[in-house]
């Protein structure tokens, strides 16, 4: 089959990890894929549709500068724009289906789907009204604009429960929406190809490790773990906290770890490449989520978990769902400090191999589970059942 991959992201972090991993999965299946990209985006070198790189730096800082109701109104003047690059796309690959990452207000895959009478299967990460959603200013319009989007898609995909039940709510059948959380690259983390000479590099050969990757963001909490763990350090001196990424939050992580005298205890990478952070991962003793919310389904969990690592995570639903207590990580109370704090006090008081253990039991999770393989499968299965349910195309 041939599909057309649309999505208005910026190409980076977690997007560019899903959109690529999901597209290259597809591939692995027989299946041509084409990554339709924003402007200036280049998710990969090779099999994707953008606009010259060229317009890449100027696109860049219009982001930047550009107040939040001005972006949106930016962003609804992007439907008409890409209705004609779906159009060529379409007609030059000739296209079987179209799977688009949704955005807000973003309209035009949808309608474009319906017009040309296309099916479309619609990638819903995040919605519009919800609490942990922060940032938008044209929300009412968002709302009334996302309830059409998803009546006019012929399948929904949403990465947890909470998102089905909340675009169940605006009156969308239950019967066309699919729950599939995140995964994995097995074969980049896979912790049989990691060797260990990360620790001696980062001097933390004698010390147990509890680490984070991702975006140095307010959401992550990263201030809160630093608390925590200038407070367990107190009662363990032999731990060491490894905080990987970047992000806005950077400057004030380093100078919070400054000012609490713990610049020998806890390290800050900054940016490293993806295709490094398994190595990042191998180095750690325990994997730290310290907050998440009801919708989203971490990536990072998925990659702890397959490099055989014990995780501590809250108790979110799209991580209940994943994490079995003691079995292949450990369940803290959501936005609660002493039960973070209490959860990683006693995940270091158990034995090494007990944690070992438990971090092979997570890589076996993902393994049978949660691997981009296997979610790849789903969408090809859902795309089959289109055409046979429906015969409209």
């Amino acid at each position: 089959m041939k599909i057309l991959y649309h999505h208005r992201t910026r190409g980076q972090g977690v997007e560019r990890v899903h959109i690529t991993e999901i597209a290259n999965a597809l591939r692995k299946l027989g299946n041509e894929v084409y990554i339709l990209s924003p402007p200036g985006v280049d998710i990969e070198d090779a099999k994707t549709i953008s606009s010259s790189k060229s317009r890449s730096l100027w696109i860049r800082k219009i982001y930047e500068i550009l107040p939040q109701c001005i972006l949106e109104v930016f962003r609804l003047s992007y439907n008409f724009f890409a209705y004609f690059r779906l159009k060529e796309a379409v007609r030059k690959y000739k296209i079987d289906f179209i799977y688009e990452r949704y955005a807000f207000l973003t309209w035009v895959g949808p309608y474009f789907a319906r017009k040309h009478r296309i099916p479309i299967i619609l990638e819903v990460n995040e919605a519009s009204g919800l609490d942990e959603v922060t940032g938008q200013v044209l929300v009412g319009l968002a709302t009334r604009i996302e309830r059409k989007i998803f009546q006019m898609a012929d399948a929904i995909v949403v990465v947890s429960d909470f998102l089905k039940r909340h675009i169940r709510r605006m009156g969308i059948d239950e019967g066309k929406i699919y729950v599939i959380p995140n995964a994995v690259n097995l074969e980049l983390f896979n912790p049989d190809n990691v060797k260990d000479a990360l620790r001696r590099k980062l001097k933390v050969d004698n010390r147990i490790v509890i680490g984070f990757v991702g975006a140095f963001v307010s959401w992550n909490n990263l201030k809160l773990l630093i608390d925590i763990f200038k407070d367990v350090f107190r009662e363990k001196p032999d731990i060491h906290l490894l905080l990987i990424g970047d992000g806005p939050l950077k400057s004030d992580l380093g100078k919070k770890v400054h000012q609490e005298g713990l610049k020998d205890r806890v390290t800050l990478t900054g940016r490293v490449k993806y295709e490094d952070v398994p190595k990042f991962i191998h180095s750690m003793d325990i994997c730290v989520i310290p907050q998440s919310n009801q919708y989203r389904s971490p990536v990072k969990l998925f990659e702890y978990m397959a490099m055989a690592k014990p995780v501590v995570a809250p108790d979110v639903e799209p991580i209940k769902s994943v994490i079995m207590e003691y079995e292949n990580g450990v369940l803290f109370k959501s936005r609660n400090r002493d039960s973070l704090k209490e959860t990683i006090r006693d995940l270091l008081e158990i034995e090494n191999s007990k944690r070992r253990k438990m971090g092979d039991r997570a890589r076996k999770t993902v393994i049978e589970k949660y691997t981009w393989e296997n979610n790849a499968k789903k969408i090809v299965e859902i795309y089959k059942s289109l055409m046979h349910d429906q015969n409209v195309y």
